[in-house]
């Protein structure tokens, strides 16, 4: 039952969030989901928080992974120093998960079920989870090919 709950959120967390598409890049997108002018300005506030708090996790990640090598570049390096800066990155990590997570409730709370299943059909029809979903649209609509 866990696995399937683990399984249901991964995907969840890899194949909705239009909060990972940039709205002012992909005006395609917001013309075939239909957005409304309000759910588009939901979507930016969301892609701006998130981006800010990834960017200030990621600030995180490094400052703490850089202390970890340090610490570990040491002839001698301290057990326990490394074992709570091991867990300290973890709990770091975890957070950017829940951020995720959060990211695609909050895209599911902004869209309509009609939204959501185009927006799945979308994303299988251009590979989910590539980061470039809708790269090709807006290539065509500046008059370039797919590739180029």
């Amino acid at each position: 039952m866990v696995k399937r709950i683990m399984v249901a959120v991964l995907i969840a967390v890899f194949s909705v969030p239009l909060a990972a598409y940039a709205v002012d890049e992909s005006l395609d997108l917001v013309e075939e989901l239909n957005l409304t002018p309000k759910q588009v300005e939901q979507v930016r506030t969301q892609q701006k928080t998130r981006t800010q708090e990834q960017a200030r996790i990621q600030e995180q990640i490094q400052i703490k992974e850089k202390a970890l090598k340090d610490e570990l570049a040491k002839e001698e390096p301290n057990r326990e120093k490394v074992k709570a800066m091991v867990k300290e990155l973890n709990q770091i990590r975890a957070k950017e998960f829940e951020n995720k997570v959060n990211a695609v409730m909050e895209t599911k709370r902004i869209l309509t079920r009609e939204q959501l299943r185009e927006m799945t059909k979308l994303q299988l029809k251009d590979g989910a989870g590539t980061g470039s979903q809708y790269k090709h649209r807006t290539m065509e609509k500046r008059g370039t090919q797919k590739g180029k």
